[in-house]
C-alpha cells in the first residue's frame, strides 16, 4: 500500500506517522495513481475538500511500502493520522471479539 499523512509538515520534511527515511512518491506514475485513488474515494471526498493543491500536498506526504502477507498494518485504537491505498493484492479488515473487549 501507499500511505500518506495529509497533515504533514512540508517545511521540515517531517511527516507524523511516516517512518523516517521512507521515500516519498516521486514518480509521476505514483503521483497520478495516488491522486486518482483520492478522487475516487467517496468517503474521503465527503470529509475533505480535494482541491488540486490539497491533493498535491497529500501526494507530497505519501510513501510506498511493501507489506508481506499476514502483516498486521493497523491496530484498533492506534492514532489514525495515516491512510492506506492498496495498489495490488488483498487486505482483510477484522474485528476480533477479544480485541474488542467482548470476550470469547
Amino acid at each position: 500500500p501507499v500511505a500518506g499523512d495529509p497533515g504533514a509538515d512540508r517545511g521540515s520534511g517531517a511527516c507524523p506517522g511516516r517512518p523516517v527515511g521512507r521515500p516519498r512518491a516521486e514518480s509521476d506514475a505514483d503521483r497520478r495513481f495516488i491522486a486518482h485513488a483520492l478522487h475516487a474515494n467517496a468517503n474521503l471526498r465527503s470529509l475533505v475538500d480535494l482541491r488540486d493543491e490539497v491533493v498535491q500536498q497529500m501526494c507530497d506526504a505519501a510513501y510506498r511500502e511493501e507489506v508481506k502477507a499476514g502483516t498486521e498494518v493497523v491496530h484498533r485504537g492506534e492514532y489514525g493520522g495515516v491512510f492506506h491505498i492498496v495498489a495490488s493484492g488483498r487486505f482483510e479488515l477484522r474485528l476480533d471479539a477479544a480485541a474488542d473487549g467482548q470476550g470469547g
